[in-house]
């Protein structure tokens, strides 16, 4: 299994502490992640989402999926009926 550790601040460090507090640092933090991955992974961007026709499923307030596929959706529906109280199927 592959695996990555990064080291992204340190937090005996006054200005690295100031700046993993900062939403802005964060998100660069993590897209650097994310294209680091994709480099090393050698990743193609998927074709362009389409939110026509995808429905999105939240199951006890957590989204659990968002599918395309019709059949998709009832079988996400069906994994859930009897764990959760409340189901919500969304057309975006």
């Amino acid at each position: 299994m592959k695996a990555v550790l990064t080291e992204n601040g340190f937090i005996d460090n006054a200005t690295d502490v100031a700046k993993l507090k900062q939403d802005a640092f964060l998100d660069k933090v993590a897209q650097g992640h994310v294209n680091g991955m994709v480099k090393a992974l050698k990743l193609e961007k998927k074709r362009n989402f389409s939110a026509s026709g995808t429905h999105r499923i939240v199951v006890d307030g957590t989204q659990v999926g968002a599918y395309e596929n019709d059949q998709n959706v009832m079988d996400a529906v069906e994994r859930h009926l009897t764990s959760s109280n409340q189901i919500l199927v969304e057309k975006l």
